[in-house]
């Protein structure tokens, strides 16, 4: 069984740009682990073609089985996230864990404001 968590150290998962996003990344898993990596990354979806954009990736050396490791982002300039009538932009902390498709994902919202930009 394999299981995976994401935690922010201060629990919030709303941020302006320039804002560090720190916090944990683990997991547990039956196999040994072949590559362990987190992204911050956006993604539109909606009517049309759904883009994706990494901002920023770590790669985590050597993970074992079962670890949890430490991690810090800065929050770039942009985009903001929206919310439209066609189109969607969400942030994301991605960890992925191979083998396999493990994965887990945490949503975020990227504003000046701290909220979501509604169009």
């Amino acid at each position: 069984m394999a299981e995976l968590k994401l935690e922010i150290n201060d629990g919030r998962t709303t941020f302006a740009p320039g804002d560090r996003v720190e916090g944990v990344a683990g997991w547990q898993l039956d196999k040994p682990v072949k590559s362990a990596k987190l992204h911050l990354l956006w993604s539109t979806s909606g009517k049309g073609t759904e883009d994706v954009g990494v901002a920023e990736t770590v790669t985590f050396d050597d993970p074992p089985q079962v670890d949890a490791r430490i991690f810090a982002f800065t929050v770039p300039d942009g985009p903001y996230s929206f919310s439209g009538r066609l189109i969607s932009l969400t942030w994301s902390l991605e960890l992925t864990v191979e083998p396999g498709t493990h994965v887990q994902r945490m949503d975020l919202v990227v504003s000046p404001h701290q909220q979501e930009v509604k169009l």
